[in-house]
């Protein structure tokens, strides 16, 4: 019984802890490439036609102070070499708003630039996006989302990938603005994103993941988006899927207030994400065969399907070990066990004090009811987002 609990516990943290070394795997990963990088690599498009995305399911406030900022965006690329040629807003479950009766849209609809693509029965912002790419006369789209605060310096960054023809998305990070204790954990979440983006780009020259608050895509490499994944993540690996590279760009920022409000938001938050990214990964598995790949087909699975995994993994071998040990401090003296039933308050005080560690420990369990729904057969494919914007403000249901 002792050595099958170890064995058990063992097998059960291999994806943590195959997660855990993926950095120090990278540069081995590297060495194997395939597929990705194309015989027109080096040659440069001198321009392109840009359009700029955001989707909306409420005529808010938030919605025109994103317009605002995506006819600014307009305004200082217009004359470059990629200039925005229209704005596309999606809007599901609403009419297009009335310049007349809503005042705050009245610049946007005055500019001419904006075309409303709605869809008056609510179906799910994938269903919109494909609505927008079907619709889409522009060479580029820049996806952003309504809560997220983007300049045109972060832009200019993220676009000019798109100028190499081996490159066909980009992808750029959010910053959070939160001072609050909570936020922590989700920074600290991000700070280890970022820092596995950037040893991807050193070791493979593509990365695995997208950041939905602001990535950049050449519209002819977008596939027809199914319902239940993550938009950006299959989106951006459309690029990968036809050989290009999607790259990562740091300088280019979103800012963002913290994803999350509270610890229930956060746990069906992460259950939500879990979900829809086992559905993605699922759909784009070709991506995972490193005879087509390379290394990046093993990166993907590491980090898209380990990774999820780790949460249940880790939780499992956890119970297994307190199994382990109960066992042997019976043999050898049953007032021990309530000795370490006591001492196990110890780290669960610390993990309530430390924000990192609580974010983390609400990671695990919110990753391990994704990974269940997933394999029950659950898919999700609409929801109501619940954000607080940079500025302090509750977005409430505005995107």
């Amino acid at each position: 019984m002792t050595s099958f609990l170890l064995f058990l516990a063992s097998i059960l943290a291999l994806p943590a802890v195959t997660f855990g070394a993926y950095r120090c795997l990278l540069p081995v990963l590297g060495k194997w490439r395939s597929g990705i990088h194309t015989d027109d690599a080096g040659k440069d498009v001198e321009g392109f036609s840009v359009g700029l995305v955001t989707v909306s399911h409420t005529h808010t406030s938030v919605l025109a102070d994103k317009l605002t900022q995506f006819q600014l965006l307009a305004d200082e690329l217009k004359g470059t070499t990629t200039p925005v040629d229209a704005i596309y807003v999606g809007l599901d479950g609403v009419e297009a708003p009335d310049p007349c009766s809503q005042s705050e849209f009245k610049s946007a609809h005055d500019a001419g630039t904006v075309q409303w693509i709605s869809s008056p029965v609510r179906k799910g912002k994938n269903h919109v996006l494909r609505n927008i790419v079907r619709e889409a006369t522009t060479e580029v789209l820049l996806f952003s989302d309504v809560d997220a605060n983007v300049d045109s310096a972060s832009c200019r960054a993220l676009l000019k990938h798109l100028h190499h023809n081996d490159v066909g998305a980009v992808t750029g990070c959010r910053q959070i603005v939160d001072t609050s204790d909570f936020a922590d954990g989700q920074k600290s979440y991000v700070a280890g994103d970022d820092k596995i983006r950037a040893a991807e780009m050193e070791h493979l020259g593509s990365v695995t993941s997208s950041d939905g608050k602001l990535y950049a895509i050449k519209t002819a490499l977008i596939d027809e988006l199914p319902a239940d994944v993550t938009d950006d993540l299959y989106t951006a690996l459309g690029a990968v899927a036809s050989g290009k590279r999607l790259v990562s760009e740091p300088a280019a920022q979103a800012i963002i207030g913290r994803p999350a409000k509270d610890i229930r938001h956060e746990l069906s938050r992460r259950r939500r994400v879990t979900t829809r990214g086992l559905s993605t990964v699922w759909r784009r598995r070709a991506l995972m065969n490193p005879f087509r790949t390379g290394g990046y087909g093993i990166g993907l699975f590491i980090n898209k399907v380990l990774r999820r995994l780790a949460g249940p993994g880790l939780i499992m071998s956890a119970f297994c070990i307190l199994l382990l040990v109960a066992q042997l401090l019976f043999w050898l003296h049953s007032g021990w066990l309530y000795l370490m039933v006591g001492l196990s308050v110890i780290p669960l005080a610390l993990i309530l004090k430390s924000s990192p560690l609580r974010y983390l420990s609400l990671g695990l369990l919110g990753m391990s009811l994704g990974v269940i729904d997933f394999l029950c057969g659950k898919r999700i494919e609409r929801w109501e987002p619940r954000k607080q914007l940079a500025d302090g403000g509750d977005l409430g249901n505005a995107s």
